[in-house]
């Protein structure tokens, strides 16, 4: 008999016992689970986020937007920019949150490899490292270039989406740094929908456990960056998002969570349900 086999009165009073699911970062990484970060290219500033998330999760220091509970060992896998930038970013980050990189030895870091999540004997080592390592979050920047398939094929996404759950059952969770896309990012009653513009085929968006989508809409009036969060955990939650980086340092400003706005179409009257 399978160890997971209960009748239905079992599973909610096991449900129910059970407290909130633990977090890598409050309310955006579950332990174990599949976060996705979507975005404009280059505007929503998809890889920093990414670089501050895994900043945090590795060295268990917390910032006004993001609490951690404890620090994790990070595994981070970068296809994005050239490593004297991507250095020099971490530098930016450091001058401007304050987390040390001296503090972020937990952040293990892969640069331009060219790893699969739909190629079995590459997930194998992935999983190799998190049992060896300890790793608790694996980060792939970006999806689209972390498999061969077609991004807009249900069958390669599937299978690339096997990778992540294999990962998941070895015990780490991992974040997914992807593309919206070009169009007109659709409303959803009136609101900004999570899902609206992820690029690729759909299977994507029915698996992740959350999302942090970054859009653009126009709200009261003025035109402005917000980013929609939650899922399977939590209600969706918007957030003003807004990013310092000159030279000298770089930080982000996450205003709430609050309710999602109302948000103008593009000819001006109100969202319509």
């Amino acid at each position: 008999m399978p160890d997971n086999l209960e009748n239905l009165g079992e599973f909610v009073a096991r449900s129910l016992s059970e407290p909130s699911p633990p977090w890598i970062i409050e309310n955006f990484i579950p332990v174990k689970g599949m976060t996705i970060i979507a975005g404009r290219p280059k505007r929503a500033k998809k890889s920093w986020l990414a670089y501050l998330m895994a900043m945090c999760a590795a060295s268990g220091k917390s910032t006004n937007e993001f609490k951690v509970p404890r620090p994790v060992k990070v595994l981070f896998f970068s296809r994005e920019g050239a490593p004297v930038k991507v250095a020099e970013r971490f530098i930016q980050l450091e001058r401007g949150t304050g987390i040390k990189i001296s503090d972020c030895g937990n952040l293990f870091w892969v640069q331009n490899g060219n790893w699969w999540l739909d190629d079995e004997k590459h997930v194998k080592q992935v999983i190799a490292w998190i049992d060896t390592l300890g790793v608790e979050l694996v980060v792939w920047d970006t999806f689209a270039r972390s498999f061969r398939g077609n991004e807009n094929d249900a069958r390669d996404v599937g299978a690339a989406l096997r990778g992540v759950e294999a990962i998941r059952d070895a015990g780490a969770a991992t974040l997914l740094v992807h593309h919206l896309g070009k169009g007109r990012i659709e409303t959803l009653g009136g609101t900004a929908d999570p899902d609206a513009g992820l690029r690729g085929s759909s299977a994507l968006a029915g698996a992740y456990d959350v999302i942090c989508s970054i859009q653009e809409h126009t709200i009261d009036g003025t035109f402005q960056q917000i980013m929609i969060s939650g899922g399977k955990y939590d209600d969706f939650k918007e957030y003003g998002y807004d990013w310092h980086i000159d030279d000298d340092k770089a930080y982000l400003r996450l205003d709430g969570p609050r309710e999602p706005s109302l948000i103008e179409e593009p000819n001006n009257n109100r969202a319509r349900f």
